[in-house]
């Protein structure tokens, strides 16, 4: 789970009339992590702890990406899994979106 992996986020500075994506980590490594997440000329780093879960709210707010649809790569420096979770405004409705290599 080292490789490189894609995934559509939907960014949005209007939470209660845009739909928003939120990134979730799992560390399956015994200890810390660095995942890199990046689009365009966008990136930052974010840690998570040993074996631990981790969420990133807004994903694509947080990584400073323009309103809209856009693909995020994330890369760490140990074995993690990722998904994104795409609320809809309207509904509250959470849609998982996972990953592509």
């Amino acid at each position: 789970f080292h490789q490189a992996r894609f995934l559509p986020v939907a960014t949005t500075t209007q939470v209660s009339s845009h739909p928003r994506s939120n990134l979730l980590i799992v560390n399956h490594a015994e200890e810390q992590i660095t995942l890199t997440v990046s689009a365009g000329t966008q990136s930052r780093d974010y840690r998570v702890a040993a074996g631990a879960y981790a969420q990133i709210n807004n994903v694509g707010t947080w990584l400073g990406l323009s309103q809209g649809w856009s693909v995020v790569k994330l890369r760490a420096t140990g074995c993690f899994s990722a998904y994104a979770s795409t609320v809809d405004p309207g509904s509250g409705d959470p849609t998982t979106m996972m990953p592509l290599p």
